[in-house]
This record gives structure tokens, sequence and C-alpha cells, in this order.
């Protein structure tokens, strides 16, 4: 067996977002700089922040995950946009 690296997120940064500080959506979602690399949570994290536009109205609010990997080996740097 071979286990490869373990990936953590690194810097997590949000583009496009005008109603609301990246601070604050920063809180909303749950996955923060450090915790170890899981997909699926990032996934349930987009469907967090649309739910949090869609209570106030936004219901066609896109939100999307641009992921660069390998900076170094074991980080990846996601962009929310």
């Amino acid at each position: 067996m071979t286990e490869g690296h373990q990936y953590h997120l690194g810097t997590v940064n949000f583009i496009g977002n005008k109603l609301f500080s990246a601070a604050l959506l920063k809180r909303v979602a749950r996955q923060k700089s450090g915790f170890v690399f899981v997909p699926s949570k990032l996934d349930k994290d987009i469907e967090r922040l649309q739910d949090f536009y869609g209570k106030d109205g936004y219901l066609d609010t896109q939100v999307r995950l641009i992921r660069k990997a390998n900076v170094p080996p074991e980080i990846s740097t996601s962009s929310i946009r």
C-alpha cells in the first residue's frame, strides 16, 4: 500500500463577494486553513454559502470553488467565487 501525501487546506479566498465581507463568509464556511483537505466537506461549504445568500432572497447566487493544489505539495489553496 502507498498512502501518498496528506493534503491540508491553505489559504481560502473569496472573490467577487459584494454583499457580505470575506470575514463573515469565512465564518459561514466550516473548513478553515490548516484543516485536512476533504473534497466532500468543501462541497458542503459551497452548499452552506448558497443557503446563506438564499435566506436573504439571493436564490440565483452561484458559488464556485477554484482549487490550486501542490503549493507546496501538501497544501491546497482555494478561492471561492
